[in-house]
């Protein structure tokens, strides 16, 4: 594709995966008039960037992996912003728990763990399929925070803090799964490299579960406690 031979740099893959959206969102928008279609065409693209990319390279260090990803994230994010205040994203809720007071912190967090290990296992079945949770975070994101410079108070303080750091760990799983499919894309799946991979990729998927516990923490005793609804 073209636009693949302009990804040569951070700002120019955060660019690209602005135009991805972009174009995404309209045919969505236009053809099927779908949030749910808007993140297909988005990250139709931007998986076939991703898989030409680890694809074409015999090593692909896991730094340079992160920052295809985050750049992706953040351009789409943004895209998703912006198109929140002028088209209806309703189809799109955020993943996980919503904020419920009563809810136990085990509850909360395995329930979220679930969702983490679904990203980790779309990314690492499907390859590419990290793009298309990308795409999903990000379009949530983009909502959420979009909600959030609107000035609705209560979507900032019942939802952004733990929400902001659920969809960071849901990253980080897809982040995981998509190290690993990127050893088996590059043909490393039994090769020596393959044993630091896995590490790395199971560092990453653990410091998720981390944020995962301490979003839980936030939602569950934090929040309703800076809302009055326990008695310390």
């Amino acid at each position: 594709m073209i636009l693949d031979d302009l990804m040569k740099s951070d700002w120019s893959t955060l660019l690209i995966s602005v135009a991805y959206t972009v174009i995404g969102i309209y045919i969505g928008h236009i053809l099927f008039h779908s949030s749910l279609a808007m993140i297909f065409f988005s990250a139709m693209p931007l998986s076939h960037y991703i898989y030409n990319s680890l694809k074409s390279r015999r090593r692909v260090h896991k730094n340079e992996l992160i920052k295809i990803y985050l750049y992706s994230f953040i351009g789409m994010a943004i895209v998703f912003g912006v198109a929140s205040k002028y088209i209806s994203l309703s189809e799109l809720t955020v993943v996980g728990n919503a904020y419920n007071p009563y809810s136990a912190f085990g509850s909360v967090l395995m329930n979220n763990l679930k969702v983490m290990f679904v990203c980790f296992a779309m990314s690492l079945i499907y390859g590419t399929g990290a793009a298309f949770i990308l795409a999903l975070n990000a379009a949530m994101a983009g909502k959420l925070f979009a909600s959030l410079l609107s000035s609705n108070i209560e979507v900032a303080v019942l939802y952004v803090p733990h929400t902001s750091v659920e969809i960071f760990a849901y990253f980080l799983g897809a982040l995981s799964g998509g190290m690993l499919a990127s050893a088996v894309i590059g043909s490393r799946a039994f090769g020596r490299d393959f044993g630091k991979i896995a590490l790395d990729a199971s560092s990453v998927y653990t410091i998720g579960v981390a944020f995962l516990m301490f979003a839980a923490f936030l939602e569950t005793f934090v929040l309703p406690a800076m809302l009055g609804k326990i008695p310390w």
